[in-house]
């Protein structure tokens, strides 16, 4: 299986050549399984993974490289990504731009994952790499909490917040609070 079709590489490779891979998603059908990984839920951009995937453009480089006894993975991109905007639900395309810097550490049979979990040091455990996982965690990574694309000369939003409130409003239940009968009882200052 080559890495136009399957997005993995061996590393025993990388210690005889590095390699630079141009990022092409209508040419490398991985990039499109590393796209709908990292689609957000349906009910927020209201796509499947499969359809948001197929509607991202997207354009970047990855160059590959051992770095005895390690490996290191290093790239960008830019990509435009189906997304709603926060005040209006109203669907539109983000952009995105990143670059990354990853090692890769190759375990021997027996040794630990090392506990501390840093995110720019990838633990394998045999000699082939998938390489869309990497592309997935940095689309993740990069998805804002909130964001909206109709903004003026001032940077504050033109669009209205109906979208949202009425999606809250339908969403959660009223009820009654706890503290409602507080506002019956009447404070004398000075009394204790």
């Amino acid at each position: 299986m080559s890495l136009q079709t399957s997005g993995k590489i061996n590393l025993k490779q990388l210690e005889k050549q590095s390699l630079e891979i141009e990022l092409l998603p209508q040419e490398q059908k991985w990039l499109m399984r590393a796209f709908a990984e990292a689609a957000p839920s349906a009910e927020l951009v209201g796509l499947e993974p499969e359809e948001w995937a197929a509607r991202v453009t997207f354009s970047g480089q990855m160059s590959l490289q051992a770095l005895k006894p390690d490996y290191m993975v290093r790239g960008s991109f830019t990509a435009q990504v189906p997304s709603a905007c926060s005040r209006c639900l109203e669907p539109f395309m983000a952009e995105r731009e990143g670059e990354f810097q990853i090692f890769i550490k190759r375990l021997e049979r027996g040794d630990e994952r090392d506990p501390s979990d840093d995110p720019d040091y990838w633990m394998v455990d045999s000699d082939e790499l998938d390489l869309a996982p990497i592309i997935t965690e940095q689309l993740v990574v990069l998805e804002p909490i909130a964001e909206s694309p109709h903004t003026g000369d001032d940077g504050e939003p033109t669009c209205s917040d109906e979208g949202l409130s009425t999606a809250a409003a339908e969403d959660v239940p009223t009820t009654n609070s706890p503290f409602a009968a507080l506002a019956g009882f009447k404070v004398n200052p000075g009394k204790n």
